[in-house]
């Protein structure tokens, strides 16, 4: 026996057994304010994320049900990217309030690609009026660098 220990997860193995975890996390304090109590959000969640090879927990904290749409989380979407070995490095390269630029490199990809996101995009987006955008625009920006 080795000294690594591996993190379990509880993973559902059929519709009921996710059904049933999903009725107890309803239930839970601890869950985002937006999913408390809606078990059928969080069996999609929990679907769309094993899909993409993420335990339930995992999935409630990555994968968002918006507007009648899965979405993923921008650090999902980045932890998804480096799991799968295909980027050589995803970084931030500069960040002020006002602009974000992240750079990644593919491998056996000649040059790394950059995305910045700016304050201007965001109020071209009409981004920077909702709450998020004003109380944490720099977050707010990486994630959309991301």
């Amino acid at each position: 026996m080795t000294n690594e220990s591996k993190a379990l997860a509880i993973v559902p193995r059929n519709i009921t057994e996710v059904t049933t975890l999903a009725e107890v996390l309803a239930q839970s304090a601890l869950l985002p304010e937006s999913m408390r109590g809606k078990a059928a959000d969080i069996v999609v969640s929990i679907m769309a994320g094993a899909e993409l090879g993420l335990p339930p927990l995992a999935a409630i904290r990555g994968v968002h049900v918006f507007a009648g749409k899965t979405s993923l989380a921008a650090d999902t979407m980045v932890g998804l990217v480096l799991a799968s070995g295909l980027a050589e490095y995803f970084v931030q390269v500069e960040a002020s309030s006002t602009s974000v630029t992240y750079e990644t490199k593919r491998k056996g990809a000649p040059v790394a690609q950059r995305v910045t996101w700016t304050w201007d995009d965001a109020k071209r987006a009409a981004l920077h009026i909702k709450e998020n955008w004003r109380l944490h625009p720099r977050q707010m920006l990486a994630a959309r660098a991301k």
